[in-house]
């Protein structure tokens, strides 16, 4: 006998308001097991983007809002 068909027939054995404490702990459980998972994943994809950042063609000190003005300025000139 498998520990799922254990666990199965002692649940059998409880009565109803048992039984739905026993759901509300399985459901807190299987949400705290997602939420590890979750996390998990987005550690990796956080550590993957620093990995992808420190292989940037880009220098340290870059500044992509100076650059962005610079370039609408020049773009827009005319219209300013």
């Amino acid at each position: 006998m498998t520990l799922r068909q254990k666990a199965c027939e002692k649940i059998a054995l409880l009565p109803d308001d048992n039984v739905r404490i026993v759901l509300a702990l399985l459901d807190e459980m299987i949400r705290q097991n997602n939420e590890y998972i979750v996390d998990s994943k987005k550690k990796q994809a956080y550590q993957n983007i620093l990995k992808l950042r420190e292989q940037s063609t880009f220098p340290k000190n870059f500044n992509y809002q100076e650059i962005l003005e610079e370039s609408l300025a020049k773009k827009y000139a005319d219209f300013y």
